[in-house]
């Protein structure tokens, strides 16, 4: 069990390094996480509970992999393998904040924290299906740049 553990953590791990172009991926999907409006966070469904479980599960990565014993169940492996494919299909709460706040721009409603537009998204590589989140994500910042002109007008 310890084997098939880590294979879906390292799988997981994988992916968000991918998104960040960095290592320690999961690390920086959570730091993204903690820097996101209450507000935001309030909104997203599940938003606290995966939170907490990304914390737990690379608590329990690292008491394995630094000290060899942590206790972790079939549970832990199934939310992994869960939270991949909500990642994978942009379900997952970062997503669904990027998703959220785009509407907000597209409807004309205040963005509550104008930072919020870049956190997640700017630092994905750029494969065809994150290229296009970047391109929606500079074409809101230059309308929301424009929008602010022409009010200082």
């Amino acid at each position: 069990m310890d084997n098939q553990f880590l294979d879906e953590y390292i799988h997981l791990e994988k992916l968000c390094n991918e998104i960040y172009a960095t290592n320690h991926g999961i690390s920086r999907y959570i730091e993204d996480m903690e820097q996101t409006n209450r507000v935001i966070q309030a909104k997203i469904h599940l938003w606290t509970s995966t939170y907490k479980k990304l914390k737990e599960l690379r608590w329990k990565r690292n008491q394995l992999v630094h000290e060899g014993n942590v206790e972790y169940d079939d549970a832990d492996i199934v939310w992994l393998r869960w939270f991949y494919q909500q990642i994978m299909d942009a379900k997952d709460p970062l997503s669904v904040k990027h998703q959220l706040l785009q509407q907000q721009i597209n409807s004309n409603m205040p963005v509550i924290n104008r930072r919020e537009n870049v956190t997640f998204e700017s630092t994905r590589k750029t494969d065809n299906f994150w290229t296009e989140r970047k391109i929606l994500i500079i074409v809101s910042v230059i309308i929301l740049i424009i929008v602010g002109v022409k009010m200082l007008l």
